[in-house]
């Protein structure tokens, strides 16, 4: 039965939907859903049914990548409009409360319906609200690390409280436990997605190291279509050791006081940049929204994201070995302003190794004391933006000795120029 609730309170709910767990992180569900609703908004204003999309339509609207798209040959959309009904009825079947109407996509067609919510809505109005599955990862996740996290700093408080002093007062701890914004802990996880295993008749949970972000995982739906039908996105976090022990490691830099609070890079928004001081601690695949450091770094990362380029010298370091043998690592630190004053550090490497060896070199006195060696070398100011790469001998994942090999200003500017 259909429903005339008003475009102002569609758009509402519509945004309800969108920001909702039901719909996963996939950009191409929400834009697809936006469009179909505003497609059926433009109808019911000009009293039609001529703006209703034709496959072909949505292929060019939401997939414009999809050059020549032919219904015969390709069945994303119709795939992607089916897995998106199934998603707004998993939203309605999460809801406490029965809404004033529902969003539908009926079988058959691409037209959206604004129906009335059944005699017998699929509510839970007397069990507890279920908290999403990617939320309870998380939250239970920096519940462990908080908790581990302050019995270390008691304990390496009670045993070092001169070198907890010294840290905190050096000055690349000191701009963030001097400043008077909160600092954020970004933990980077890495993105996974859910693939059915027809022998196993269950799904399985994948880690594809060509996808690391929504996008990625968009991109490759797109590229190809045929495998949509057995994959899904997965709500679930995932962190690697470093995240953790790094983590750790830097807690007893920050003073006492100070605000702190953690977050995965995957729930980071543009007002976390604004309103906090961040310290990012991950591999070079989960910098996520942070990636934009390297428009201002003095070195890139190859396709395959194993080498590192300097972008003068043309030098090039390669990871070598096996990391479950003997290996070189190579990892980046930065510490960087944005405009509007807060300040960055950016912990990351090709693996757990470097980041590890990283940590241990910012919060040790011989370590701090190696690295401003190091950029008094090359004449590089600690007080000012800058970057250190690092070079790390390990064995079975295991750090065994690391190297300060450059330390160069980085481009402030050039990290937050607008794309043109």
């Amino acid at each position: 039965m259909s429903h005339s609730p008003s475009p102002e309170h569609i758009r509402e709910q519509l945004d309800h939907i969108t920001h909702s767990s039901a719909i996963g992180r996939s950009g191409n569900y929400k834009e697809l859903l936006r469009y179909l609703v505003e497609c059926e908004l433009a109808n019911i204003e000009q009293g039609s049914s001529s703006n209703t999309p034709k496959e072909f339509d949505i292929a060019s609207s939401i997939f414009p990548k999809k050059q020549g798209y032919a219904p015969g040959e390709d069945s994303s959309v119709r795939v992607y409009v089916s897995n998106l009904r199934k998603k707004l009825k998993d939203y309605y079947s999460s809801l406490n409360t029965a809404p004033p109407f529902c969003i539908e996509i009926p079988k058959g067609g691409y037209r959206v319906v604004f129906a009335a919510p059944p005699a017998k809505a699929n509510t839970k109005e007397h069990s507890k609200p279920r908290m999403p599955l990617s939320y309870a990862l998380a939250a239970l996740l920096l519940i462990s690390i908080a908790i581990n996290g302050i019995q270390w700093f008691t304990d390496h408080k009670q045993a070092e409280p001169a070198l907890e002093s010294a840290l905190q007062s050096h000055p690349l701890w000191a701009r963030f436990n001097q400043n008077d914004k909160p600092v954020l802990l970004v933990m980077g996880d890495l993105y996974i997605f859910s693939e059915f295993d027809p022998l196993l008749k269950r799904y399985r949970t994948i880690r594809d190291v060509s996808i690391n972000s929504p996008q990625d995982y968009n991109d490759f739906i797109t590229q190809h279509p045929e495998r949509l039908k057995g994959l899904k996105e997965n709500r679930a976090n995932f962190v690697t050791k470093a995240n953790v022990l790094v983590t750790r490691m830097l807690i007893p830099a920050l003073a006492t006081d100070k605000e702190t609070t953690f977050k995965l890079q995957s729930q980071l928004t543009a007002s976390d940049l604004r309103d906090f001081n961040i310290i990012f601690v991950g591999l070079f695949k989960a910098l996520g929204p942070l990636n934009n450091y390297l428009n201002g770094s003095n070195f890139t990362l190859n396709d395959s994201r194993y080498l590192i380029r300097h972008k003068q010298s043309d030098a090039q370091y390669p990871v070598k070995g096996n990391f479950q043998q003997q290996f070189t690592d190579y990892g980046l630190f930065a510490s960087f302003q944005s405009p509007g004053g807060n300040h960055i550090m950016i912990i990351s490497g090709f693996s757990d190794t470097s980041i590890i060896q990283i940590g241990k070199t910012l919060t040790s006195e011989h370590g701090l004391n190696t690295l401003r060696q190091a950029a008094q070398h090359s004449n590089t100011s600690l007080e000012a933006g800058f970057e250190a790469l690092f070079e790390v001998s390990g064995y079975d994942r295991t750090a065994l000795s690391g190297d300060v090999l450059l330390t160069l200003p980085v481009n402030e500017q050039a990290i937050w120029a607008k794309p043109e």
